[in-house]
């Protein structure tokens, strides 16, 4: 007996709903992006559901969007969020974001902490949001907001300076270290003999990726405190950390973390699989290879891509930290 399923989507932009009307659907999200991201192509000719009106005629930026996916009606949520740009020509497509969009808008006014933890800084910058830490206490020494400062921009110095992480799960921001996000309680399987269509994966050792962290703390004195992790006399490629105000331990911390980010004996690149099981970022897969028993390992997905449309159902997985 051969097994067919059907591809089935159900989009809602502007609380109007289009059941199996898409012509293509990518979306991409990431533990390591602070902006998941969909893109939404429409047949042009295609109306509303009174029939009275064109698509095209009623869309508009900021819409909300909604989008599941998947087989024979069994659709699961894929991304929600607003659009952020259209293009009305044919076919019609729409660029939309996460809730990152909101965050992007909104202005904040100017702040200062002599001594910041992440949770001051976040919670004043996503006031209403709830926020899920990795550790709320994160010291981030002296910080400030300017004028006309975006809560993203914020976010995004943030990231860019301590190498934290931002990003959104519906409206739900979780924030903190990458490699100390605790994976969802579902553990997915991939099995390269059975539901994975390609891969392209390499499998590296700690010895692949040999690399020392220079940690700097810049004082108020005018004095630099530096550490080295695990020493400045190790073998490995240089990666520097620039910080304010930290002090000894808590610059270890952060070349810590930064030294787990690569070193560690495990899968490194992508694994495509089908449109289910239904895998999301921040989620654990374990990879099993009856070719390569001794590989088999549980990971973190850092990120999704999901394609579908004309050419079928793909969940391609950016494979992040063994777990």
């Amino acid at each position: 007996m051969i097994w067919m399923f059907v591809l089935s989507s159900y989009i809602s932009i502007a609380n109007i709903i289009f059941k199996d009307a898409v012509s293509e659907v990518v979306v991409r999200r990431s533990i390591n992006e602070m902006t998941s991201t969909a893109t939404i192509e429409l047949p042009k000719s295609l109306k509303f559901p009174d029939q009275t009106t064109n698509v095209s005629d009623r869309l508009k930026r900021g819409d909300r969007v909604a989008i599941q996916l998947g087989y024979d009606g069994d659709n699961q949520t894929e991304f929600t969020g607003y659009v952020r740009s259209l293009d009305l020509s044919i076919p019609i497509v729409l660029q939309c974001e996460d809730e990152m969009y909101q965050l992007k808008k909104r202005v904040l006014n100017p702040k200062s902490w002599a001594k910041a933890t992440l949770k001051d800084v976040v919670s004043y910058v996503c006031s209403g949001y709830e926020v899920i830490y990795t550790d709320e206490n994160i010291n981030l020494g002296s910080f400030q907001i300017g004028n006309d400062v975006s809560a993203a921009q914020v976010l995004a110095e943030i990231k860019r300076s301590y190498g934290l992480t931002f990003f959104f799960k519906g409206k739900v921001l979780y924030s903190g270290f990458p490699f100390d996000l605790v994976p969802s309680t579902t553990n997915y399987v991939y099995d390269f003999q059975k539901n994975v269509a390609e891969n392209q994966l390499e499998y590296k050792t700690a010895d692949d990726n040999k690399l020392k962290v220079k940690a700097i703390s810049h004082l108020p004195d005018g004095k630099v405190l530096t550490v080295w992790i695990p020493s400045q006399d190790a073998e490995g490629d240089i990666r520097t950390l620039n910080f304010s105000e930290l002090n000894e331990s808590e610059l270890k911390v952060y070349a810590q973390q930064e030294l787990k980010r690569f070193n560690y004996h495990g899968y490194a690149g992508t694994v495509t699989g089908f449109g289910q099981p239904f895998l999301h970022e921040g989620d654990s897969v374990t990879l099993r290879d009856n070719l390569f028993p001794e590989r088999k390992g549980k990971y973190l997905i850092d990120a999704i891509e999901v394609v579908f449309g004309k050419q079928g159902f793909r969940r391609i997985c950016t494979i992040g930290r063994k777990l």
